[in-house]
């Protein structure tokens, strides 16, 4: 009889275990981020270029998908290969005072390798979201004129 209880408890902890798994499932596979690109990114102001930047590629016919918050390019490139994302477009900005302000934006496929990278500055700084505003909007135009359709953008 023991040996019955014992199967019966691995059984419900097998089916629980089951369960538990596919509500904690973070996007791997399930639609959320297969054949799309996601963007992410860190830095002052850096929400700001995101959004730009994704409304421009979902108006462009790429399908993105935006990590909320800063994070870093290893570990979401990292969860690349398991989500079945096409690309990670990452962005990174530098907007400090008294420093000229960069923008980098790159892209990288699920191997983690880089397959293009866009990149401007400012001489001026007209203070953070205004200098995010006027360097993305730069890039926004590369991207909208060369790389839309291309390596790690491909259209819908």
């Amino acid at each position: 009889m023991a040996s019955g209880q014992f199967f019966s408890v691995i059984l419900a902890a097998f089916f629980m275990g089951a369960a538990w798994g596919q509500g904690v499932d973070s996007g791997a596979r399930t639609g959320e981020f297969v054949g799309k690109v996601v963007i992410a990114g860190s830095g002052t102001q850096v929400e700001t270029a995101i959004d730009i930047i994704a409304n421009a590629l979902e108006k462009g016919g790429v399908p993105v998908k935006v990590v909320p918050g800063e994070t870093s390019r290893r570990a979401e490139n990292e969860k690349l290969p398991t989500n079945g994302a096409v690309s990670l477009l990452y962005v990174n900005s530098d907007i400090a005072p008294r420093q000229r302000p960069a923008l980098i934006v790159e892209c990288w496929d699920p191997q983690g390798a880089s397959l293009w990278k866009e990149q401007t500055s400012l001489t001026v700084s007209g203070g953070a979201q205004a200098s995010a505003k006027r360097m993305v909007e730069r890039i926004v135009k590369n991207i909208e004129k060369s790389r839309i359709g291309g390596p790690g953008l491909p259209k819908k």
